[in-house]
Parts: structure tokens; C-alpha cells; sequence
């Protein structure tokens, strides 16, 4: 069975003390994203918006109104609408292309609106003026275009994954409308046409270790959980360079130790020996 292994390629200046540190939170809006049918061949995916609240907002001697979605990240393009965008990921085949279709979506129109142009910067910055795009508010059209968007295919260690963005609210500056997707039915289909970040095979593995970050971050991970392995340490392959500093030792050695106090699995080798490996099937073996 192929090993488990984080490779950690340590730098060879003197004096490099290591940190290791990993804040993983829940993503917050996993629940909008309901997945009803799985072929090989795609992938459907139901999105229901969570409950939100539009405040009203004086600034620039305009009145605006504001989206509350707690936790949701917004459009960034500063002087634009401020609207909340949801984003999930999406593990894919390990091979081939994706691309997304809507199939239905339900709205609703919210009229007389005025949507808050987004501030770039920090709150205490000073002087601070207002900023608003007069173009795109005096004659704009929809903001944003199109209501799903998609990345191209990455890694994320064992998994190939597509970053899948939700924008729910799209408005309408001519017409003062703000455009509500309260339900959007989607199709994920897969293809045989050469893919960006293709893998060499499925995943047929998942270490316990990142179990926690998988669910966290993969729509999909529990179509995943059979090939976790219980009771099973982390393993790292630390390959550093040849360095006869004490004080480079000395960090290097304590890394490892915590890292085997911790429960994982450490093997230190230096570049150049049989341990370190040349190509990546080497050293994952």
C-alpha cells in the first residue's frame, strides 16, 4: 500500500526555526449545497440561500442598503456593489475536464434597491473618502454577470478539486433591482478532454490526519470516507540540505521530535541519500 507522506523540503540558511501552525474552521455554508445525483458522468448539486437581512447604510450623503449573510465573503472590486458570494469545493475525477450548467433557478426581485459600493482598506484608515464607481451606478448593467462561477481543476494533496463560487444576489444599477437566486439546480458534467491538474490514478487512500480538513473544505468528501484508514499516524519525509550548523540542527531535530511526541510518523534524511528519493514515485514509496 502506497505511504502516506508529506514531503517538507527545508531550507538550508542558518538560524531557520520552524512553525507548524493550522487553524481549520467548519466552512459555514456547507448546508446550502445539497448533492442529489452522482454518475460518473456528472454531478447535480441543488444550492438553497441561507436565511440573510438587508440594513439600510448612510454614507456619502447617499442612503444604501447593505447585505447581512454572517460568515459569506463578498465581490472585491471596490466601488462595486458589496454582495455576498458562497463558495464550496468540489473533488473531481482525477482525470479529464469539467464544466457546470444551470439547469433551474428560482428568483425573486427586490425593488428600490440601492446596494453599498464595497469599501477596500481598513476601517481605522485615515483620511478615508468614499469611494463609488459614478459610471457603473449612474448606467450599469447586472453586477455580477453570470451567477456561477467555477475555478480550474487543483490539488489539494491526494484529492483533484474545482472551487465553485455562488453569487445569489446580482443587481441591477439602471434599474435599481436586486436580483435574488434563492434556489439554482446545477450540473457538474465530467469529460474525457484532457484536463489542467490531472492525476496519475484515483485517490485510493486517505490518511486520518486530514480528516477533519477534507469534510471541512470537499462538498463531496463522504463519497470518499470508505478508504479512511482508522488508527493510522501521519507520516512525514523531512529532506533537508547538508549543513553543519548547530543552531540549524538543533531546530530540525526539535521539529521532528514534536512531530513523533504528536503521534506522526518522521523520517529525516539529507538530499543526496537513498532515503530522500529522486523522482516523486520515489520518495511516495
Amino acid at each position: 500500500m502506497k505511504k502516506l507522506i508529506t514531503l517538507m523540503l527545508v531550507s538550508l540558511m542558518c538560524g531557520l526555526a520552524f512553525a507548524s501552525t493550522a487553524d481549520i474552521s467548519t466552512t459555514a455554508f456547507k448546508s446550502a449545497f445539497e448533492i442529489s445525483h452522482r454518475s460518473p458522468l456528472y454531478m447535480d448539486i441543488d444550492f438553497h440561500l441561507p436565511q440573510y437581512q438587508v440594513t439600510s447604510d448612510l454614507a456619502g450623503s447617499q442612503s444604501f442598503h447593505r447585505i447581512n449573510l454572517p460568515g459569506a465573503a463578498t465581490l472585491m472590486q471596490s466601488g462595486m456593489p458589496e454582495l455576498p458570494v458562497i463558495t464550496t469545493s468540489i473533488a473531481i475525477p482525477h482525470q479529464g475536464s469539467v464544466n457546470i450548467e444551470v439547469l433551474s433557478s428560482e428568483q425573486s426581485v427586490l425593488s428600490e434597491f440601492n446596494a453599498y459600493p464595497l469599501q477596500q482598506g481598513s476601517e481605522l484608515e485615515s483620511p478615508k473618502s468614499f469611494v463609488q464607481n459614478t459610471q457603473y451606478y449612474s448606467s450599469g448593467g447586472q453586477y455580477p454577470a453570470a451567477a456561477i462561477e467555477y475555478s480550474d481543476p487543483k490539488i489539494l494533496r491526494d484529492f483533484r478539486i474545482i472551487t465553485l463560487q455562488v453569487n445569489p444576489f446580482s443587481y441591477n444599477a439602471e434599474s435599481h433591482e436586486l436580483t435574488v437566486h434563492n434556489n439554482i439546480s446545477l450540473r457538474l458534467n465530467f469529460t474525457a478532454e484532457p484536463g489542467i491538474n490531472e492525476l496519475a490514478a484515483p485517490v485510493t487512500y486517505v490518511s486520518p490526519a486530514f480528516d477533519k480538513t477534507y469534510a471541512s473544505m470537499i462538498q463531496n468528501y463522504d463519497e470518499y470516507r470508505h478508504l479512511l484508514i482508522a488508527n493510522t499516524p501521519p507520516r512525514y519525509l523531512i529532506i533537508h540540505g547538508q549543513s553543519t550548523d548547530n543552531l540549524f540542527n538543533i531546530a530540525l531535530n526539535g521539529y521532528a521530535t514534536w512531530k513523533r511526541q504528536k503521534g506522526a510518523d518522521v523520517d529525516v534524511v539529507p538530499t543526496g541519500s537513498a532515503g530522500a528519493g529522486t523522482t516523486t514515485s520515489a520518495i511516495q514509496s
